[in-house]
């Protein structure tokens, strides 16, 4: 969901009512949730709609809502409050990806309806889910077992093949293909991206994530600094962390 506009169309206030439901927050999103959303499946969202809002470079203080609701035959309902004069710069296939982003990343694959309202929820206009296949070109990669790892700008395919074949090593024999992106973020940091399932992904600690970003690291890249992330299918990160070759703590690591 990188780049969406959210701080062109969401507005920044919401009329004041006690039927909105419960809500969540994080940073300066707010989901209000009721009909068989459960607390947990909201508090994703406004996690997800926030990290959005910070990679489009959005405002992070000015209020943004949403409501949460359950439709018709297993359909979730995305309300967001908009203000009309802005959404005429905003075509439709961006809250059609973002629909696709939630059924993904919260809903498991189930469709999301995304509605724009007024600042009393009220519905003016609603954008169907259409599934939206991922783009099948991620460029070259390097592969080892299981292990695919695309290579992105600011490395070497001789580092990506490196880091497939620790990668096919740490992680054993898989079933099924493993997919990871390796390149540099904006800040020249060495960046790996994981593709995961959000839900299993709870499971993993922050610790279990700093562990593997400290291993690839000393492994592959010399102790150089690197963020570790799990991602969507598209490569859009969703958990992350940073390791740092000057701020070890405790964490150790055997080669």
């Amino acid at each position: 969901m990188k780049k969406l506009v959210f701080s062109l169309i969401l507005a920044t206030s919401l009329m004041s009512c006690t039927n909105y439901g419960k809500k969540v927050t994080s940073g300066n999103v707010e989901v209000y949730y009721k009909d068989g959303i459960s607390e947990k499946e909201a508090k994703q969202t406004a996690d997800l709609l926030y990290e959005g809002l910070k990679a489009s470079g959005g405002d992070l203080t000015d209020k943004k809502s949403g409501q949460l609701t359950r439709g018709m035959k297993d359909t979730i309902i995305y309300r967001m409050v908009v203000n009309k004069e802005k959404l005429k710069l905003v075509k439709d296939v961006v809250f059609n990806r973002m629909g696709n982003a939630l059924s993904s990343m919260v809903f498991q694959d189930m469709p999301v309806n995304v509605e724009l309202t007024d600042d009393k929820f009220e519905t003016f206009k609603t954008i169907y889910y259409a599934k939206m296949e991922s783009n099948p070109d991620l460029g070259e990669k390097s592969t080892a077992g299981n292990v695919e790892v695309y290579l992105k700008e600011g490395v070497s395919k001789e580092q990506c093949d490196q880091l497939a074949d620790f990668l096919n090593k740490e992680i054993g024999t898989p079933d099924h293909i493993v997919s990871f992106s390796f390149g540099k973020n904006t800040d020249g940091i060495y960046l790996v991206q994981m593709v995961s399932d959000r839900v299993k992904a709870e499971d993993l600690t922050e610790h279990d994530l700093k562990l593997m970003a400290t291993r690839i690291s000393v492994n592959v890249l010399e102790g150089a600094a690197l963020n570790f992330e799990l991602a969507d299918k598209d490569f859009t990160g969703f958990k992350s962390v940073g390791y740092d070759p000057n701020d070890q703590g405790e964490t150790t690591v055997d080669q």
